[in-house]
């Protein structure tokens, strides 16, 4: 007979694997979003830890990251809000609920940055790495193979052993080529830390993330912030 062990054991085999290839999991957004939460619920019952999965939750919303709050499919919309002319984002979603379940516990890292190395990631990333392109390959020459990946490098994490510190994500269009579209490093929210590379800019706008009204006046500042600099790359 199988024990709540094996149990344990099973799920987090599934969590993982639908995380790492999530379009062998699930064929839409909302399929593939409530795989991941029905695992992470389960692992969280049995561990007697529901109140911490609900604070995910709530984080991942203040964040912007999860909108609307009550759509299944609300880490997909989210993106869709503010890049309006791409159409999938399966391996994005998939790297959101990949760091929760790292953060949970419940994912390990294949390699985790040294503090000064995530340090370094986070003022390159910030002192004009998307005003060139880049490829995975260039990317991995620079910091290293990353603490996870979605897909076949369809999106790169990097990370540290301190789960307080947000994952640094490079997220590479799916089926579309070999230049890295965009970087996600939410601080303080989704809209501030997504920036784009030239050729993210070539396959979207940049548009409005959540109503403005739903948030408070530092993410208003931020957005506006993020908006009118990639508006000024664009004419450059």
């Amino acid at each position: 007979m199988k024990t709540l062990a094996d149990l344990r054991t099973k799920v987090l085999a599934e969590l993982a694997g639908a995380l790492e290839a999530p379009g062998m999991y699930a064929c839409c957004p909302p399929d593939q979003a409530s795989l991941y939460v029905h695992r992470l619920g389960l692992l969280c019952f049995l561990d007697g830890r529901d109140e911490d999965l609900a604070t995910e939750r709530q984080r991942l919303i203040r964040l912007g990251v999860h909108y609307p709050p009550n759509d299944v499919g609300g880490v997909n919309e989210a993106l869709r809000l503010i890049l309006p002319d791409i159409d999938e984002f399966t391996c994005e979603a998939a790297s959101v609920y990949a760091e929760v379940a790292w953060r949970l516990g419940y994912l390990a890292l294949e390699r985790a940055l040294l503090p000064e190395q995530y340090a370094q990631l986070v003022t390159f990333i910030g002192d004009g790495w998307d005003r060139r392109n880049w490829t995975p390959a260039q990317l991995i020459a620079l910091f290293g193979p990353p603490s996870f990946v979605v897909g076949s490098n369809y999106v790169c994490c990097y990370a540290t052993d301190d789960r307080t510190q947000p994952w640094v994500c490079f997220d590479l269009p799916w089926r579309t080529g070999d230049w890295i579209r965009s970087v996600r490093h939410s601080v303080h929210s989704l809209d501030e830390g997504l920036r784009l590379t030239p050729h993210g800019r070539k396959q979207s706008r940049r548009a409005e993330a959540q109503p403005a009204f739903e948030l408070g006046s530092e993410w208003r500042r931020a957005h506006l912030h993020v908006v009118r600099e990639s508006e000024d790359q664009g004419d450059e």
